[in-house]
Parts: structure tokens; sequence; C-alpha cells
């Protein structure tokens, strides 16, 4: 259910923003030497681990380099986590098996980025890349299932709890789903980090004015230490982590524009 919200509100988003575009004077857009002093765009990710979604403004400093700032939103799966149902109950949410946490990506991201070559004309293709990095926090909320524990004369209780020891049994019936997302989260932790991220991008739409790219990458963040905690572990019986690395591929909208 929530993915499916995500997915809502990042469609409505994108229409807004595209028709935003949209609506700036196509005059402009025929001067084919026009260089636009800045720009804004949204950018939604796939990557291996996980999906996101980025705002960011661009600023020229020269003819082809560009000044970028971009705030990122990140979700983090472990590679082995695997996606199970309720043998007693098939109609109760999924559940991960042995995961023990959530993991949220919020970054803060500052670089620049280079044209490679210029779009000429509208049916051609203007390739960039970029060096991006910045602060970043990670959000691990607790993850909890929900266990179906048989009491006499035929009642059962349903309670919260995680994949903390070896008591659990992925054929069993005794886990009744996934529970609330609510649940724990006044038990979350957060990780301070540092991200550094190269992405290659191409402008493929046709018109100068309005952005439409496809973009892949690779992202490298390294959590850094707190009292006591250096690392976080996703899946029980898997070591923790302090070190993640992704590549990614990025749908990006915007538009550019000369308004103060």
């Amino acid at each position: 259910m929530l993915r499916l919200v995500i997915c809502v509100l990042i469609c409505v988003f994108s229409f807004a923003h595209a028709q935003n575009g949209f609506s700036m004077q196509d005059s402009l857009d025929a001067d084919l030497n026009l260089v636009y002093r800045k720009e804004q765009y949204t950018r939604f990710n796939i990557h291996v681990r996980g999906y996101g979604i980025a705002f960011g403004f661009g600023r020229h400093k020269t003819g082809t380099l560009k000044q970028i700032q971009e705030g990122q939103f990140n979700t983090w799966s472990h590679p082995k986590s695997s996606t199970s149902v309720s043998n007693s109950n098939s109609d109760r949410p999924s559940y991960e098996y042995g995961k023990l946490f959530s993991l949220y990506e919020f970054t803060y991201l500052y670089g620049y980025r280079k044209t490679l070559f210029r779009k000429e004309d509208r049916k051609a293709i203007e390739c960039r890349h970029h060096l991006l990095m910045g602060p970043t926090l990670f959000l691990a909320k607790p993850y909890y299932i929900e266990i179906e524990q048989a009491l006499s004369n035929q009642q059962y209780r349903i309670y919260s709890t995680r994949f903390n020891n070896d008591d659990f049994n992925k054929d069993s019936l005794s886990v009744y789903g996934r529970a609330p997302f609510t649940t724990g989260i006044n038990s979350s932790q957060w990780h301070p980090g540092c991200t550094f991220k190269y992405g290659l991008s191409f402008d493929y739409g046709n018109s100068f004015q309005r952005i439409r790219a496809l973009e892949i990458g690779m992202q490298f963040t390294q959590v850094l230490p707190i009292p006591g905690i250096d690392r976080i572990q996703l899946m029980y019986q898997y070591p923790a982590e302090k070190r993640f690395f992704n590549f990614y591929l990025s749908l990006i909208l915007g538009y550019k524009h000369n308004r103060i």
C-alpha cells in the first residue's frame, strides 16, 4: 500500500512539474544559441537495492559547466532479502524474512556538471557528466512482523516482534504477516554518512528549454561512526554494513529558464 501511494504521488508531481515547463514561452525555445542560466528538475531513481526521488537546481558557471545542488531520497534493501506470505492467511501483508531494519537515505549533494556534447538541433542528444558529493542521513526504522500464537480453547493471540533470534521458521504457520509501518518507529536510529556520486546523462528531448533525460551512474556512501554504532545491520545473520555502493538508472524531467 505504501509503495502504491508513493507511485501515485510521484506521477502527480511529475505531471504538475511537466506542466510548469510546458507553460513557458515557446518563442524562447526557438533560439538555438540561447544559454539558459538556471534549471530545475526532478529525478526518479531505480537502483540495484531500491528506488528513490531527487529534486535539483542548476546554475551556469561557464558555457559548458553548471553548479548543481540536489536533495535526494532513496530506499535501501539487503541483497539477500526475499518476500514471503503467511501460510495461515494469504490475505495478510507480505513480509521480508530476516529483515531487521527498513533503511531510508536523505542526502544533500553539491557539485558540478559538464556538457560533453551540446544539443545543436532538436533531434540531437546532449551528453553531460557530473560529480557530486555531500552529507547523508540514514534512517533505520526497526522492522516488525506479527506472530500468531495459539492459546487454549482455539483462541489465538497476535503480537508484534522482530527477527532477533533463532525461533522463527519461514515455513511455520506462526508468522501472521508484516506489522504496520508505525510499529517501532519511536525506536528508529539516525546514522550520518558521506556520499559521492558520479553520473552520465543523455538529454533526448526535442526541446531546448524542457529537460527530458536518462542518467546512469554510481553512488558510494560511507557511514560515519557514532558512539557505540558504526554499522547498520539490515538482515538477521548477515554482517552489518558501513559502506553502501550501487549503480542506478534515472529518468530526469525539468525545465531551463533565465528568471531571477
